[in-house]
């Protein structure tokens, strides 16, 4: 049985429970998402560098070593700045 975010659950006969370093890298990708959304809010342009450079070290690594990842969690403002709301490619800009 997989859990809700594509990952194998952990109670799921045949399955083990991820081993340290899978929860480290998975730790290491939460923690750098949530340094890029406060960076975000700072609207400070070295910050939001810096946290977009470890965001891409930490996802590198995860695809590296093929642990799979949870969707990040977009919060209460998701819904406002969803997919459907970003402009389509090609299309007139008014």
């Amino acid at each position: 049985m997989m859990s809700r975010d594509n990952t194998p659950d952990e109670h799921t006969p045949g399955t083990s429970a991820p081993d340290a370093h899978t929860a480290e890298v998975r730790d290491r990708v939460r923690r750098a998402r949530h340094d890029l959304a406060d960076a975000a809010r700072t609207h400070d342009g070295n910050a939001l560098r810096v946290a977009v450079d470890k965001l891409e070290e930490a996802l590198a690594v995860a695809r590296v070593e093929s642990v799979p990842l949870p969707e990040p969690d977009r919060g209460p403002d998701a819904a406002q700045a969803g997919p459907d709301d970003r402009p389509t490619p090609g299309a007139e800009r008014g």
